[in-house]
């Protein structure tokens, strides 16, 4: 996607694999299968253009800092906002254009200005110590957040990328985030925690 500055993972062990898409490019049929096969060589091979991995450095807390630092580095850059995704958050991303706002060619140039950094878990949900590492690198560059669903039913990672997509596509995504992302004023991440599902009982 021309839009896509990069894939950022952060595993388990507080290391961070950075994905540009040079990187995507450079595989001769970029499938799934295809790019992860190449992504285990090159990492193996330390040849890897278009991909960054960088190591834990305990100084900087558990998670390294790495969460601080692609923010600042994006807030830098020009306007960013920032979206955490999950199932359980109360509200929905609302995808459609207000009234007034710009759509088309005048909407897509004002929405490539600016930068979204969405994040969201994939095996797992985030952790509490990673909501609060974002809450803090957004507070601290003055980035928008804010905490949204895209359904209440629990999806495939895969799938949640196709939906944003899709509207991104048809200049949706990135005028509802900023829409409804503020600036995280409070030292409190409470509503940023996901609510926990409520368990029907048996009848």
């Amino acid at each position: 996607w021309d839009h896509v500055r990069e894939v950022v993972f952060l595993f388990e062990d507080s290391r961070l694999l950075r994905i540009s898409p040079s990187f995507v490019e450079a595989c001769p049929t970029p499938s799934e299968f295809n790019i992860v096969r190449m992504l285990g060589h090159c990492l193996e091979t330390g040849t890897a253009p278009g991909l960054d991995v960088i190591d834990l450095d305990p100084s900087r807390g558990p998670l390294g800092g790495h969460i601080t630092s692609i923010v600042a580095e994006y807030a830098k850059s020009g306007p960013t906002a920032a979206a955490l995704l999950h199932e359980a958050y109360p509200d929905s991303l609302d995808f459609r254009i207000a009234q007034g706002s710009s759509s088309g060619r005048s909407g897509k140039e004002a929405s490539a200005k600016k930068s979204l950094i969405l994040f969201l878990g994939a095996v797992r949900d985030m952790s509490e110590d990673e909501l609060r590492e974002v809450h803090s690198a957004c507070q601290t560059s003055n980035v928008p957040l804010l905490g949204a669903n895209l359904g209440e039913q629990a999806e495939f990672t895969s799938k949640i990328i196709d939906i944003l997509q899709g509207h991104f596509a048809h200049n949706r995504l990135v005028p509802a985030v900023w829409r409804h992302a503020r600036l995280p004023l409070s030292t409190s991440i409470e509503p940023l925690l996901p609510s926990p599902t409520a368990v029907q009982p048996a009848a």
